[in-house]
């Protein structure tokens, strides 16, 4: 039994990842257990776990993720569980679990994956001590992306790491483009303004390092006829609507909340949206991409290696350039279809079975030792 750790199953990058990887590496032979600090999740999620039968654990009902006694819940239910080696995802979880390492004693493999790079702690001098002793407890470290893999290897050189790029199920996304083929029209055929808008996408947790400013300006230098939707929540969601409404850009802005089917909101979609100032990887401009449109992408460490095509990027911030692509994209038949075609191929290289391959794989090599 591999016991995963992670703060809960809220709508987020790495829990959309739990419900993917977990029953995928099932079916190659594991025996996935989760283990959440609260029992906050999303249905959608949790609903793939348990139909996998996967067991998922809650080491508090109710409550914050960072009571220190989450700790000797932890360290009750690991003795209890007894698994062969324990995976932890995000912070605080990644702590606890150190923590509980040295009290208990801990001497089953430790692993995690680093979603991320960069953290506030980073430049937090107390922190930066503190993180030293942290992931000295862990026996590996996986990073989602080559730009992870940069960030760990800068703060700990000598920390054992590898890169296993996340990675998506390709089969809804191909499913949808069959499904719609000959039923709708394509963007090629219904580009010009005057037949309808172009409809953009953005997929995200609405927080500050996704960048959603950088959206709704976008949309104030675009013409009126274009129109964004965007897909999530979260705590920056008052600050974007009054942003909305100083630029006056309300009537070409849709904000939906979170999203459980994106298959077929990417298939009702022109093209896709990344402004992000951090990201770890990216996984919804893999799910656009999948969808066989072209995604915008700013170049940054972790995006900048799913862009296709140099022409599909930007410098954070960089409003008018963003703005140029999208019009270029919608005045461009040619373009538009060799983009979204070189967005499709990218896509294939990040499947959940690959991702699921090279997890099972880290596995059996901590076995060994």
């Amino acid at each position: 039994m591999i016991l995963h750790l992670i703060n809960n199953l809220n709508t987020g990058g790495a829990e959309k990842l739990m419900a993917t990887l977990l029953p995928e590496l099932k079916s190659m032979g594991e025996n996935p257990v989760v283990v959440c600090l609260n029992n906050q999740h999303d249905e959608t999620i949790y609903q793939k776990l348990k139909e996998a039968a996967i067991p998922v654990y809650a080491l508090k009902i109710i409550g914050s993720i960072y009571d220190f006694r989450l700790i000797f819940s932890l360290g009750r239910l690991i003795k209890k569980l007894n698994p062969e080696m324990i995976h932890v995802h995000l912070f605080p979880s990644f702590y606890w679990l150190a923590i509980c390492k040295i009290l208990f004693r801990i001497k089953i493999p430790l692993l995690a994956t680093e979603h991320g790079t960069y953290n506030r702690r980073m430049n937090h001098p107390l922190f930066g001590l503190i993180e030293k002793v942290i992931y000295k407890q862990y026996h590996h470290i996986i990073c989602i992306s080559n730009g992870v893999l940069n960030a760990m290897h800068q703060r700990f050189p000598n920390l054992s790491c590898e890169v296993i790029f996340n990675g998506i199920p390709l089969k809804p996304f191909k499913a949808a483009q069959i499904s719609t083929s000959g039923e709708t029209k394509s963007f090629s055929q219904a580009s010009n303004l005057s037949e309808r808008p172009t409809r953009l996408l953005s997929i995200g947790r609405l927080v500050k390092e996704k960048n959603h400013e950088t959206l709704i300006r976008v949309m104030a230098k675009l013409p009126k006829e274009f129109h964004l939707t965007i897909a999530g929540e979260g705590d920056e969601r008052g600050r974007i609507e009054q942003l909305i409404q100083e630029l006056q850009v309300a009537n070409q802005i849709t904000m939906l909340g979170n999203v459980a089917d994106v298959v077929k909101l990417i298939q009702e979609t022109d093209i896709g949206l990344l402004c992000s100032k951090q990201e770890g990887f990216g996984l919804a401009a893999v799910e656009i991409m999948a969808g066989k449109k072209p995604v915008v992408l700013t170049r940054i460490p972790g995006l900048a290696e799913l862009i296709p095509d140099t022409s599909l990027s930007a410098d954070v911030g960089d409003v008018d350039k963003i703005s140029a692509i999208i019009l270029r994209l919608n005045a461009d038949t040619t373009y538009y279809e060799t983009m979204a075609e070189k967005c499709f191929e990218k896509a294939q290289l990040f499947s959940i079975q690959k991702m699921a391959q090279g997890y099972f794989s880290c596995y059996q090599r901590l076995r060994k030792k």
